[in-house]
């Protein structure tokens, strides 16, 4: 299915349109549209192209980098883009396509992102009690054992 931007007014300069349609997303500037719209072209799902979204974009920040070839992790820092002038850090791995990262990448990744959800609960998200598992009765001992911890 095609869809056609006839035309944009009012955004601000360095807008980006989105449009999703489905689980496919196009974008463009703004400014690339022009006066002659612009065509975007999107696959039919069993759904049709619902559920259809169209999002104006503006940027906050941009950092240019070149990777390496093949895997790899990198991270960037968007000075001032955050909240209240807050720096942004975007942390993210490459690998080739069709291959997973790496394990230690992978275990790493999962680490920073509880780390960003649950800052300093990650001790207690992570503990046995927090989670709801019941704690396990002692284990009776024979006469004469001791307990080995």
């Amino acid at each position: 299915m095609d869809v056609e931007v006839l035309g944009v007014a009012g955004a601000p300069d360095g807008s980006i349109l989105s449009v999703r349609a489905g689980s496919c997303r196009r974008q463009a500037a703004v400014s690339a549209i022009g006066a002659n719209g612009s065509q975007f072209r999107f696959h039919v799902g069993n759904n049709g192209v619902n559920p259809f979204r169209v999002d104006l974009l503006q940027p906050i920040g941009s950092v240019r980098l070149a990777l390496r070839p093949g895997e790899g992790a990198y991270t960037v820092a968007f000075k001032g883009a955050g909240d209240a002038g807050g720096d942004v850090s975007v942390e993210f791995a490459v690998c080739e396509a069709g291959k997973s990262l790496p394990a230690a990448d992978q275990e790493r990744s999962a680490l920073i992102a509880a780390e960003q959800q649950f800052g300093d609960r990650q001790s207690d998200i992570l503990s046995p009690e927090k989670r709801g598992i019941p704690k396990l009765p002692p284990l009776p001992l024979k006469d004469g054992d001791e307990p080995h911890f």
